[in-house]
């Protein structure tokens, strides 16, 4: 199939996707239909997007799982409002979600696609490890890794990562965002202008290095670290960073604070889902912060 220099709809299915098609110099749109596993192959060129229609009124299809070329800037525009997986071709693509809970697979090199959300709950998987920066204009989604990453995110609130649990670094880039190392000895960054989340299990704690902390309303949350009358905080203080220890009658972690902290400035209370959050503000007369100390 062949266009010339006008603008065409171009419609496919899964099973027919695999045709030559020269689109030409008009902006052509590629309409996958029906559902299932569609994948680009480099015999199409001269599409300018990409979109995955929905079933007919009063008819079911299977979720897509759909597969990009490495067409630079294609447009994918997600209106089936499934439960479907886009993987990414390019850096350069953009991605448009609909209802559905769409994954977005990418690797560290196609990760700084940019991805403009819908209503539903987002994923973007980012796999391979390596060093990924996510799109500045990227939010409201949730960044999965499953190798060890240097990850940086967008510059928007709403974006959540979440560790491979093998040594990650990520960087928070705005206010509102949420860093889960899960485990692994990981390094987590709060952005300068401080009002994040850092978040994890006492487990997924163990071992971590989170620095940024002394901007205002940053909240550390261990998840599942019962907070009540047994709960007690201990901050000890080195040349460079500190010691933060958490414990009640039956758990306990340490977390390393980067930077210098006074004991008196931390707090402990409830998330009010089950765990423990600690948040800090500097006392108006800080002490000597290289003397251990302890509240609890």
């Amino acid at each position: 199939m062949q266009g010339a220099g006008g603008s065409y709809i171009l419609v496919v299915t899964g099973a027919t996707v695999g045709a030559t098609i020269s689109g030409g110099s008009g902006r052509n749109i590629l309409q996958v239909t029906g559902g299932g596993v569609a994948a680009m192959g480099s015999n199409i060129t001269g599409i300018a997007s990409v979109s995955l229609a929905a079933a007919p009124p009063g008819q079911t299809q299977p979720a897509y799982i759909f597969t990009a070329n490495q067409l630079h800037g294609l447009e994918i525009s997600d209106g089936s409002n499934g439960n479907d997986i886009i993987t990414l071709g390019d850096a350069s693509q953009i991605v448009k979600t609909g209802n559905g809970d769409v994954k977005v697979k990418a690797t560290a090199t196609t990760a700084s696609a940019r991805i403009i959300t819908g209503s539903g709950h987002d994923v973007l998987d980012i796999g391979g490890g390596g060093t990924a920066v996510l799109n500045p204009l990227t939010s409201n989604i949730t960044v999965k890794l499953d190798q060890a990453t240097n990850l940086t995110l967008s510059g928007k609130s709403g974006v959540t990562a979440i560790g491979s649990g093998g040594g990650d670094t990520i960087l928070a880039e705005a206010a509102g965002q949420t860093l889960t190392g899960n485990g692994g000895g990981d390094t987590l960054l709060g952005f300068s202008g401080g009002g994040d989340l850092f978040r994890d299990t006492v487990a997924g704690f163990t071992g971590v290095t989170i620095g940024g902390f002394t901007a205002p309303d940053d909240i550390i949350d261990v998840t599942d670290l019962k907070f009540d009358g047994a709960s007690a905080l201990q901050y000890f203080q080195g040349p460079i960073q500190g010691s933060l220890f958490l414990h009640n009658d039956t758990q306990s972690v340490t977390i390393t604070l980067f930077g210098q902290f006074a004991a008196a400035g931390f707090r402990e209370g409830t998330d009010r889902s089950g765990g423990t959050m600690i948040t800090y503000t500097a006392p108006p007369h800080t002490q000597s912060p290289v003397i251990a100390a302890s509240r609890g």
